[in-house]
């Protein structure tokens, strides 16, 4: 890595970060962010704590927590209207691509740091994640929460590291249910694999089930509800979806900038090529994004196709580095890609493309990881960033330019809906 590297990277971070401030009243707000925000400004008269929060796309009531936090923010930035909470969730999030930084030049050298920064590059300009990260959803808070997750698990074989490791984990999933799920999966392949691999010194335990212990006391109104409410919570669990593996799915695209039509679809039963052609047609837009979406179609068959190759040429390399064996990084990237995949795709619910927030940066990381294994992974890498950065770029200028998008998921922007009756 030289000084063209490191300026590339900060380019690229610059970018991100105004991709993430820009234009906040085009921010989506529809019945989710409305809920939300009539929720902190109800707080901000009342001085009253809900003890829970909205009903979640698992058909269960989210811990109040998930609405603490947004009470939090809100008084941070001043709450006076629901652009105030978006900013204030734009701002962590611009934060914590520099965190997120500062995390991998403690931790990481080398190679692996290399690796690290790609993953972060691509993740900053990423139009998806600009996309949840300019939301008021409570899982758009935990990219910048879940540094502090990775931090503490690195520190695991401290009591005070494996205390915060536990205890954020059970707080973050009363802030989103996808972050239980991580959590366990983590925890789970930690426990399972750490020690046996003897990759570092082993686990203070007893600082992670009582950080865990502590991290329950908040959600026990949830606790309460959730067992004695009467509620029938079955329509959370769908075991005949499971056969569809959405989470890999994700996992294998989204590092590539795709799915980001049924925002901007004119309908949202369109095929995926048809969700996006109102985007690629747009006067201005149609062949650089065209352009753009070819490469980075080109640099996912490559890389995935490199993935196969080694999964069946290379079975004994590829193996050790999929289980983790080999470093605290692929570790790490094992944890999330098959602990917390698995375990959430044969949970029963139906995964959804955001359940992957909590999984920042990692299939990202993954994409490096596979790409660097080429004599001209660099060169692919930079490729792929540029055109997702073009992307980017072209689908804020869409949502700008339109309004939001009107017959789309995204719907009118919330600056704009004074023109409308309702939103959606």
């Amino acid at each position: 890595m030289n000084k063209r590297f490191y300026f590339f990277l900060f380019l690229i971070l610059f970018a991100g970060v105004c991709m993430r401030l820009i234009w906040v009243g085009d921010m989506e707000y529809k019945l989710d962010e409305h809920y939300m925000s009539q929720s902190v400004a109800a707080y901000e008269q009342t001085g009253d704590f809900p003890l829970l929060g909205m009903p979640s796309g698992m058909h269960v009531r989210n811990p109040g927590l998930s609405i603490w936090s947004f009470i939090l923010i809100g008084k941070v930035f001043g709450m006076t209207d629901p652009q105030d909470l978006c900013f204030g969730v734009m701002v962590l999030n611009s934060i914590g691509l520099f965190l997120f930084l500062f995390f991998i030049f403690a931790h990481f050298k080398d190679l692996d740091r290399e690796r690290w920064l790609w993953a972060l590059m691509l993740m900053s300009v990423s139009p998806i994640v600009i996309h949840y990260e300019r939301k008021i959803w409570a899982q758009s808070i935990l990219p910048f929460l879940m540094v502090f997750f990775w931090w503490a698990w690195m520190k695991k074989d401290r009591f005070i590291g494996a205390f915060f490791w536990g205890m954020l984990g059970v707080l973050y999933f009363q802030i989103h249910m996808s972050a239980a799920f991580l959590s366990v999966g983590v925890f789970l392949w930690t426990a399972l694999f750490f020690k046996k691999y003897q990759l570092e010194a082993s686990v203070a335990w007893r600082g992670y089930f009582l950080g865990s212990i502590l991290g329950v006391i908040p959600a026990l109104p949830w606790i309460k509800y959730f067992l004695f409410s009467g509620e029938s919570h079955a329509r959370a669990f769908h075991y005949w979806l499971i056969h569809e593996f959405r989470f890999y799915a994700y996992w294998f695209t989204e590092p590539f900038g795709f799915h980001m039509g049924n925002s901007l679809a004119v309908e949202k039963s369109q095929t995926f090529i048809g969700q996006n052609l109102e985007f690629f047609s747009y006067p201005g837009n149609f062949y650089l994004v065209g352009v753009a979406y070819l490469i980075a179609l080109v640099v996912m068959i490559i890389t995935v196709g490199r993935f196969v190759y080694l999964l069946i040429k290379k079975r004994d390399q590829i193996k050790p580095t999929l289980m983790g064996r080999n470093s605290v990084e692929d570790f790490l990237i094992s944890s999330v890609m098959v602990g917390y995949g698995l375990l959430i795709s044969f949970s029963g619910t139906i995964v959804r493309r955001y359940y992957l927030v909590v999984a920042y940066p990692f299939h990202f990381l993954w994409t490096a990881r596979v790409a660097l294994t080429l004599k001209q992974g660099r060169k692919l890498l930079s490729v792929l960033v540029l055109a997702q950065l073009l992307i980017s770029i072209f689908y804020l200028r869409y949502i700008h330019e339109n309004q939001g998008a009107p017959l789309g998921d995204y719907g009118v922007g919330y600056q704009y809906q004074k023109n409308y009756s309702e939103f959606k």
